[in-house]
């Protein structure tokens, strides 16, 4: 059982093995909203160039990039456990009002000083308008190395009971979703893997 729940996606273990059927009627993001979110962006592949402004010949009026950083240091200890990941987000939105997800990063394992390589190499790469990190536990720390070594814009932000506000968490994204303003960036085997994983756990919420 156990490589079998490692060799399907966690949606298809839940409801196949564990008996926990996930009903449209009922979830905050029904599956056909993210499918087509996906399908929108199935010809646009992972950047790996700057994410350019109206003003300079691009396309989007503000690209930002937000961090939920994991705090383990031992990558065989943080799969072994399953801890939770690193993750950073890199999104954009266009002159018509669209979402664009267009960039994830999930790991494991990284010590303080290679987060902070981390957050600052996807800057570098995209260069977004804004970084934000999850300023709880010791994502502070990130705040003040990064901005004072790089000086990237970054700034923090503590999050808690507000992820599930209807109208500043998780649950506000519904409104671009059901009108068809998300685009996620899945043109290449790497982008849909990532933004496949965002499917599942958006569908899964809360």
């Amino acid at each position: 059982l156990l490589r079998r729940k490692k060799s399907i996606p966690p949606l298809a273990w839940s409801t196949e093995y564990q008996n926990e059927p996930m009903d449209d009627t009922t979830t905050v993001f029904p599956i056909h909203w993210l499918k087509a979110a996906m399908g929108r962006g199935a010809d646009r592949e992972t950047p790996i160039m700057p994410l350019l402004p109206i003003e300079k010949g691009g396309e989007f009026i503000v690209v930002a990039q937000g961090w939920d950083l994991a705090f383990v240091d031992n990558k065989r200890h943080a799969e072994k456990k399953r801890t939770s990941f690193n993750a950073g987000m890199t999104g954009a939105v266009d002159i018509h009002g669209n979402l664009h997800l267009c960039h994830l990063i999930r790991n494991r394992g990284l010590n303080p000083l290679e987060m902070d390589e981390m957050i600052a190499a996807n800057a570098a790469l995209l260069e977004p308008d804004v970084v934000v990190i999850e300023a709880n536990h010791a994502g502070h720390v990130h705040i003040h190395t990064i901005r004072e070594e790089t000086g990237i814009p970054v700034v923090g932000r503590t999050t808690g009971a507000e992820v599930n506000d209807l109208y500043k968490g998780v649950p506000a994204l519904q409104r671009p979703f059901a009108n068809g303003q998300v685009v996620m960036w899945c043109g290449d085997e790497y982008g849909r893997r990532m933004m496949e994983a965002v499917v599942e756990e958006l569908h899964r919420f809360p």
